[in-house]
């Protein structure tokens, strides 16, 4: 993938092979534009087919060349084509592994394409009945998120495994209970809870939630992290059961801006490794600021757009170190900063007093298990120093 970020100017060249990518860089970088730059690449070569009908268009483009030689009323002919062909390539030329399967598996529906921007809040709707599933999402529909609508979509699988019972269709039911074992695992891996499990009520037909030592809840009772989540899970979910496939082999792109938007720290660490285990097929792209996410998984790339830098898995390293040496940010505050400079200032100033270095150090005392290495450092020795100031001061 290579080009421009529209609103830097800022070249963009990453090789991404397939994997999953998680793009990094400072505020004003240029991130959310280059996710939507590279979403309407994606329609438009994809959804819209124009990339298989590249070399059509190239051919077209010198015959009308020519005959303009000739005719000057070819002119508006010849910009049509290059207007065309400019939009599969700029601002961001993409390679696929096979453009032609894409855009045929995009069109019946296997392979998605679907950008989630930053301000998501998915509200999932009560339900008051069953419903027929629809068979096909409505074209005006396509681009609405679907997972309002979990609810409901676990409502209807419910009466229809009962149905399929009283008729004895084993190969539906097994296929519904298989269903519905699959997405408790899902919940348990993402809630960290081997308890969680669904629990229907057959007389107000709606779902609750329930953990060990905690009453049940519904799923509109879900915190504003986990709605975050759900605004994409439960849109992928329901949009993989009306096309009539397992989320396993739902196929595409999701790009996603500010993955962590929302999360406390202990799901900016779960979110990704969820996703992904929950969609394999899926390709992910996704924009972050945070180091929890970054650092999440072993088989992404991570491409800083402010530097251009790519670097692979982080999963083994700390946290101090991503955040330092990949985000480019202290790992402690420019308050804290100063206070471990100043601490080192006097810790070799011959001039300055035991009782100086000690009221530095009472300050530090508290944060000292937080502090990176340089700045741990630092502390002890000038614990030292303060040892051996109050020992010659003793001494004179």
């Amino acid at each position: 993938m290579t080009g421009k970020v529209l609103t830097t100017s800022r070249d963009v060249a990453i090789n991404l092979k397939s994997r999953n990518l998680i793009v990094i860089g400072k505020n004003g970088s240029g991130k959310t534009s280059f996710l939507k730059a590279l979403h309407e690449i994606l329609i438009n070569n994809i959804s819209e087919g124009h990339i298989v009908k590249l070399s059509e268009y190239q051919s077209a483009l010198i015959e009308s060349e020519r005959k303009l030689a000739r005719d000057p009323n070819y002119q508006g002919t010849v910009d049509h084509y290059k207007k065309i062909i400019d939009k599969i390539s700029n601002p961001l030329r993409v390679t696929y592994t096979s453009s032609s399967d894409f855009v045929e598996q995009n069109k019946s529906g296997e392979a998605l394409i679907r950008l989630y921007e930053a301000t998501r809040k998915i509200a999932i709707s009560k339900v008051t009945s069953a419903t027929a599933l629809i068979p096909e999402i409505p074209e005006h529909k396509k681009k609405d998120n679907l997972g309002i609508n979990l609810e409901q979509h676990l409502v209807n699988l419910e009466i229809g495994m009962a149905l399929a019972m009283r008729k004895n269709d084993n190969v539906k039911t097994h296929k519904i209970e298989a269903w519905f074992r699959k997405f408790q695992e899902d919940l348990k891996f993402l809630f960290e809870d081997e308890s969680i499990h669904l629990v229907f009520n057959d007389e107000t037909l709606s779902f609750t939630l329930k953990q060990d030592n905690r009453p049940a809840y519904p799923f509109q009772g879900l915190s504003s992290g986990y709605l975050a989540i759900f605004d994409i899970y439960a849109d992928l979910l329901v949009r993989s059961e009306y096309l009539r496939i397992l989320p396993t082999d739902l196929l595409g792109v999701v790009l996603i801006d500010e993955l962590d938007a929302h999360l406390h720290i202990s799901l900016q660490r779960k979110i990704l490794p969820f996703l992904t285990r929950s969609f394999p097929g899926i390709q992910f792209i996704v924009t972050t600021h945070s180091p929890f996410v970054v650092s999440s998984t072993d088989d992404s790339l991570i491409y800083d757009i402010s530097t251009g830098k790519e670097c692979e898995d982080l999963s083994l390293f700390s946290l101090e170190h991503v955040v330092e040496g990949v985000l480019g940010v202290p790992p402690i505050s420019h308050k804290m900063e100063d206070l471990v400079a100043e601490l080192s200032a006097v810790s070799h100033d011959a001039q300055s007093s035991s009782d100086d270095l000690r009221k530095l150090l009472i300050k530090l005392a508290p944060h000292a298990e937080t502090l990176d290495d340089e700045s741990r450092m630092f502390y002890e020795m000038a614990k030292n120093k303060y040892l051996i100031k109050k020992r010659d001061e003793h001494n004179v």
